[in-house]
C-alpha cells in the first residue's frame, strides 16, 4: 500500500485533467498561487506571467484570455526547467 507521501509524489508527476469550462475564478486562483506581475520601466504596460508544468492548464488559460482581452499579447512558452510560461 502507498504511502501518502508516495501517492503525492505520483499525482505531481501525471499531468492533471483537461480544464473544464475556464472561467475567470478559476484564472484568478491559479494566478493567486502561480503567478506574477511585472510593470516594465520603458512603457506604460504590465507583463502578467502563470508558471506551470503541463502546458495544457496553460492552453486553457489562453484561451480564457483571448476570447475576452481579444488585444491581449498571450503566448505559452516552454522554458529550460521543463515549465511552461503564459
Amino acid at each position: 500500500r502507498l504511502s501518502v507521501r508516495e501517492r503525492l509524489a505520483a499525482l505531481k508527476r501525471e499531468p492533471p485533467p483537461e480544464p473544464r469550462g475556464c472561467s475567470w475564478p478559476y484564472f484568478a486562483g491559479f494566478f493567486d498561487a502561480e503567478g506574477s506581475i511585472r510593470v516594465k520601466p520603458t512603457s506604460a504596460s504590465l507583463v502578467l506571467t502563470v508558471s506551470q508544468n503541463h502546458h495544457q492548464v496553460l492552453v486553457a488559460l489562453r484561451s480564457l484570455i483571448q476570447q475576452d482581452v481579444p488585444n491581449a499579447n498571450c503566448q505559452v512558452v516552454r522554458k529550460a526547467r521543463g515549465e511552461h510560461v503564459l
